[in-house]
């Protein structure tokens, strides 16, 4: 029998369920997750993240083991989505990214309400958030209209081997409410074991494209419970649902990694070995 690693996302709007063989996902089936202080959670090891949109009148906070990062600005609800990316720069400690989808952006001279920003914060800079620059010609496609909400949600997974960092971020205003993935592949400047940068440096971009439910999701409803499979090139391999997937896994599949989305707004990585 083949054996399944998996990695979970768990965050505002989602539900769990696992199998015996301990393979777990969890999806976002239109309800809440109440906690005291956070919408959004993730942990690996002894580190745990959790979101914190609504502080500070909706500017956002996050908080990764009590310390905690504040932000200023009014009602970008940073921390809507957060991911513990592994340690991507080499210093022996965890690095995060969170979403602050209700962020205003200006593109070429517009502004656009609501487009949404994602912030990555390693541990070798003190936790000093910086964004992801959808600027960058190197990231498709930019940021075009208003309530994108770029950041609702965020799963990464860190390939220890090559040291690239796989990042889905979903997007369910993209395309006027249809829904996408933003899925992205980079590479963070490594530091010494212990050290911290003094400059801030950016991720380099290796790989960058928009994925497309393959059955967009019509406005206002909830989930549907189809979900959908791609390899790590972006490319669509299967549709199936919710419940087949408890029951069967990633059946057919060979071992690897693949994305799994469902209705635009949650995602998952599975490694299947």
């Amino acid at each position: 029998m083949k054996k399944v690693l998996f990695a979970i996302l768990i965050l505002a709007g989602s539900t769990a369920f696992s199998q015996p063989n301990g393979l777990l996902y969890s999806f976002h089936d239109g309800t809440s997750l109440r906690t005291q202080r956070g919408a959004a959670l993730d942990w690996v090891d002894t580190v745990i993240v959790i979101g914190e949109p609504n502080a500070r009148r909706k500017a956002g906070a996050v908080e990764i083991n009590r310390f905690r990062i504040m932000y200023s600005g009014t009602r970008d609800r940073c921390g809507a989505a957060v991911s513990i990316m592994g340690d991507v720069d080499g210093d022996g400690k965890h690095d995060i990214l969170f979403g602050c989808p209700n962020k205003d952006i200006n593109n070429d001279g517009q502004h656009l309400r609501d487009a949404g920003e994602v912030r990555y914060a390693l541990s070798s800079q003190g936790y000093s958030p910086q964004a992801i620059d959808y600027a960058d010609p190197n990231i498709v496609p930019r940021i075009q209209s208003a309530r994108e909400k770029l950041g609702t949600s965020i799963k990464s997974y860190l390939d220890k081997s090559t040291g690239l960092v796989y990042a889905l971020i979903g997007s369910p205003g993209y395309r006027r409410g249809a829904g996408g993935f933003n899925y992205i592949v980079m590479r963070f400047p490594r530091v010494q074991t212990g050290n911290r940068q003094t400059e801030p440096q950016a991720p380099e971009i290796v790989t960058s494209k928009m994925i497309e439910p393959v059955e967009p999701p019509k406005r206002k409803r909830k989930a549907t419970g189809v979900v959908d499979v791609y390899d790590t090139a972006g490319r669509h391999l299967m549709t199936t649902t919710v419940q087949d997937l408890k029951r069967n896994g990633l059946k057919g599949l060979p071992g690897g990694t693949y994305l799994i989305t469902q209705d635009g707004v949650a995602s998952l990585f599975v490694n299947q070995k």
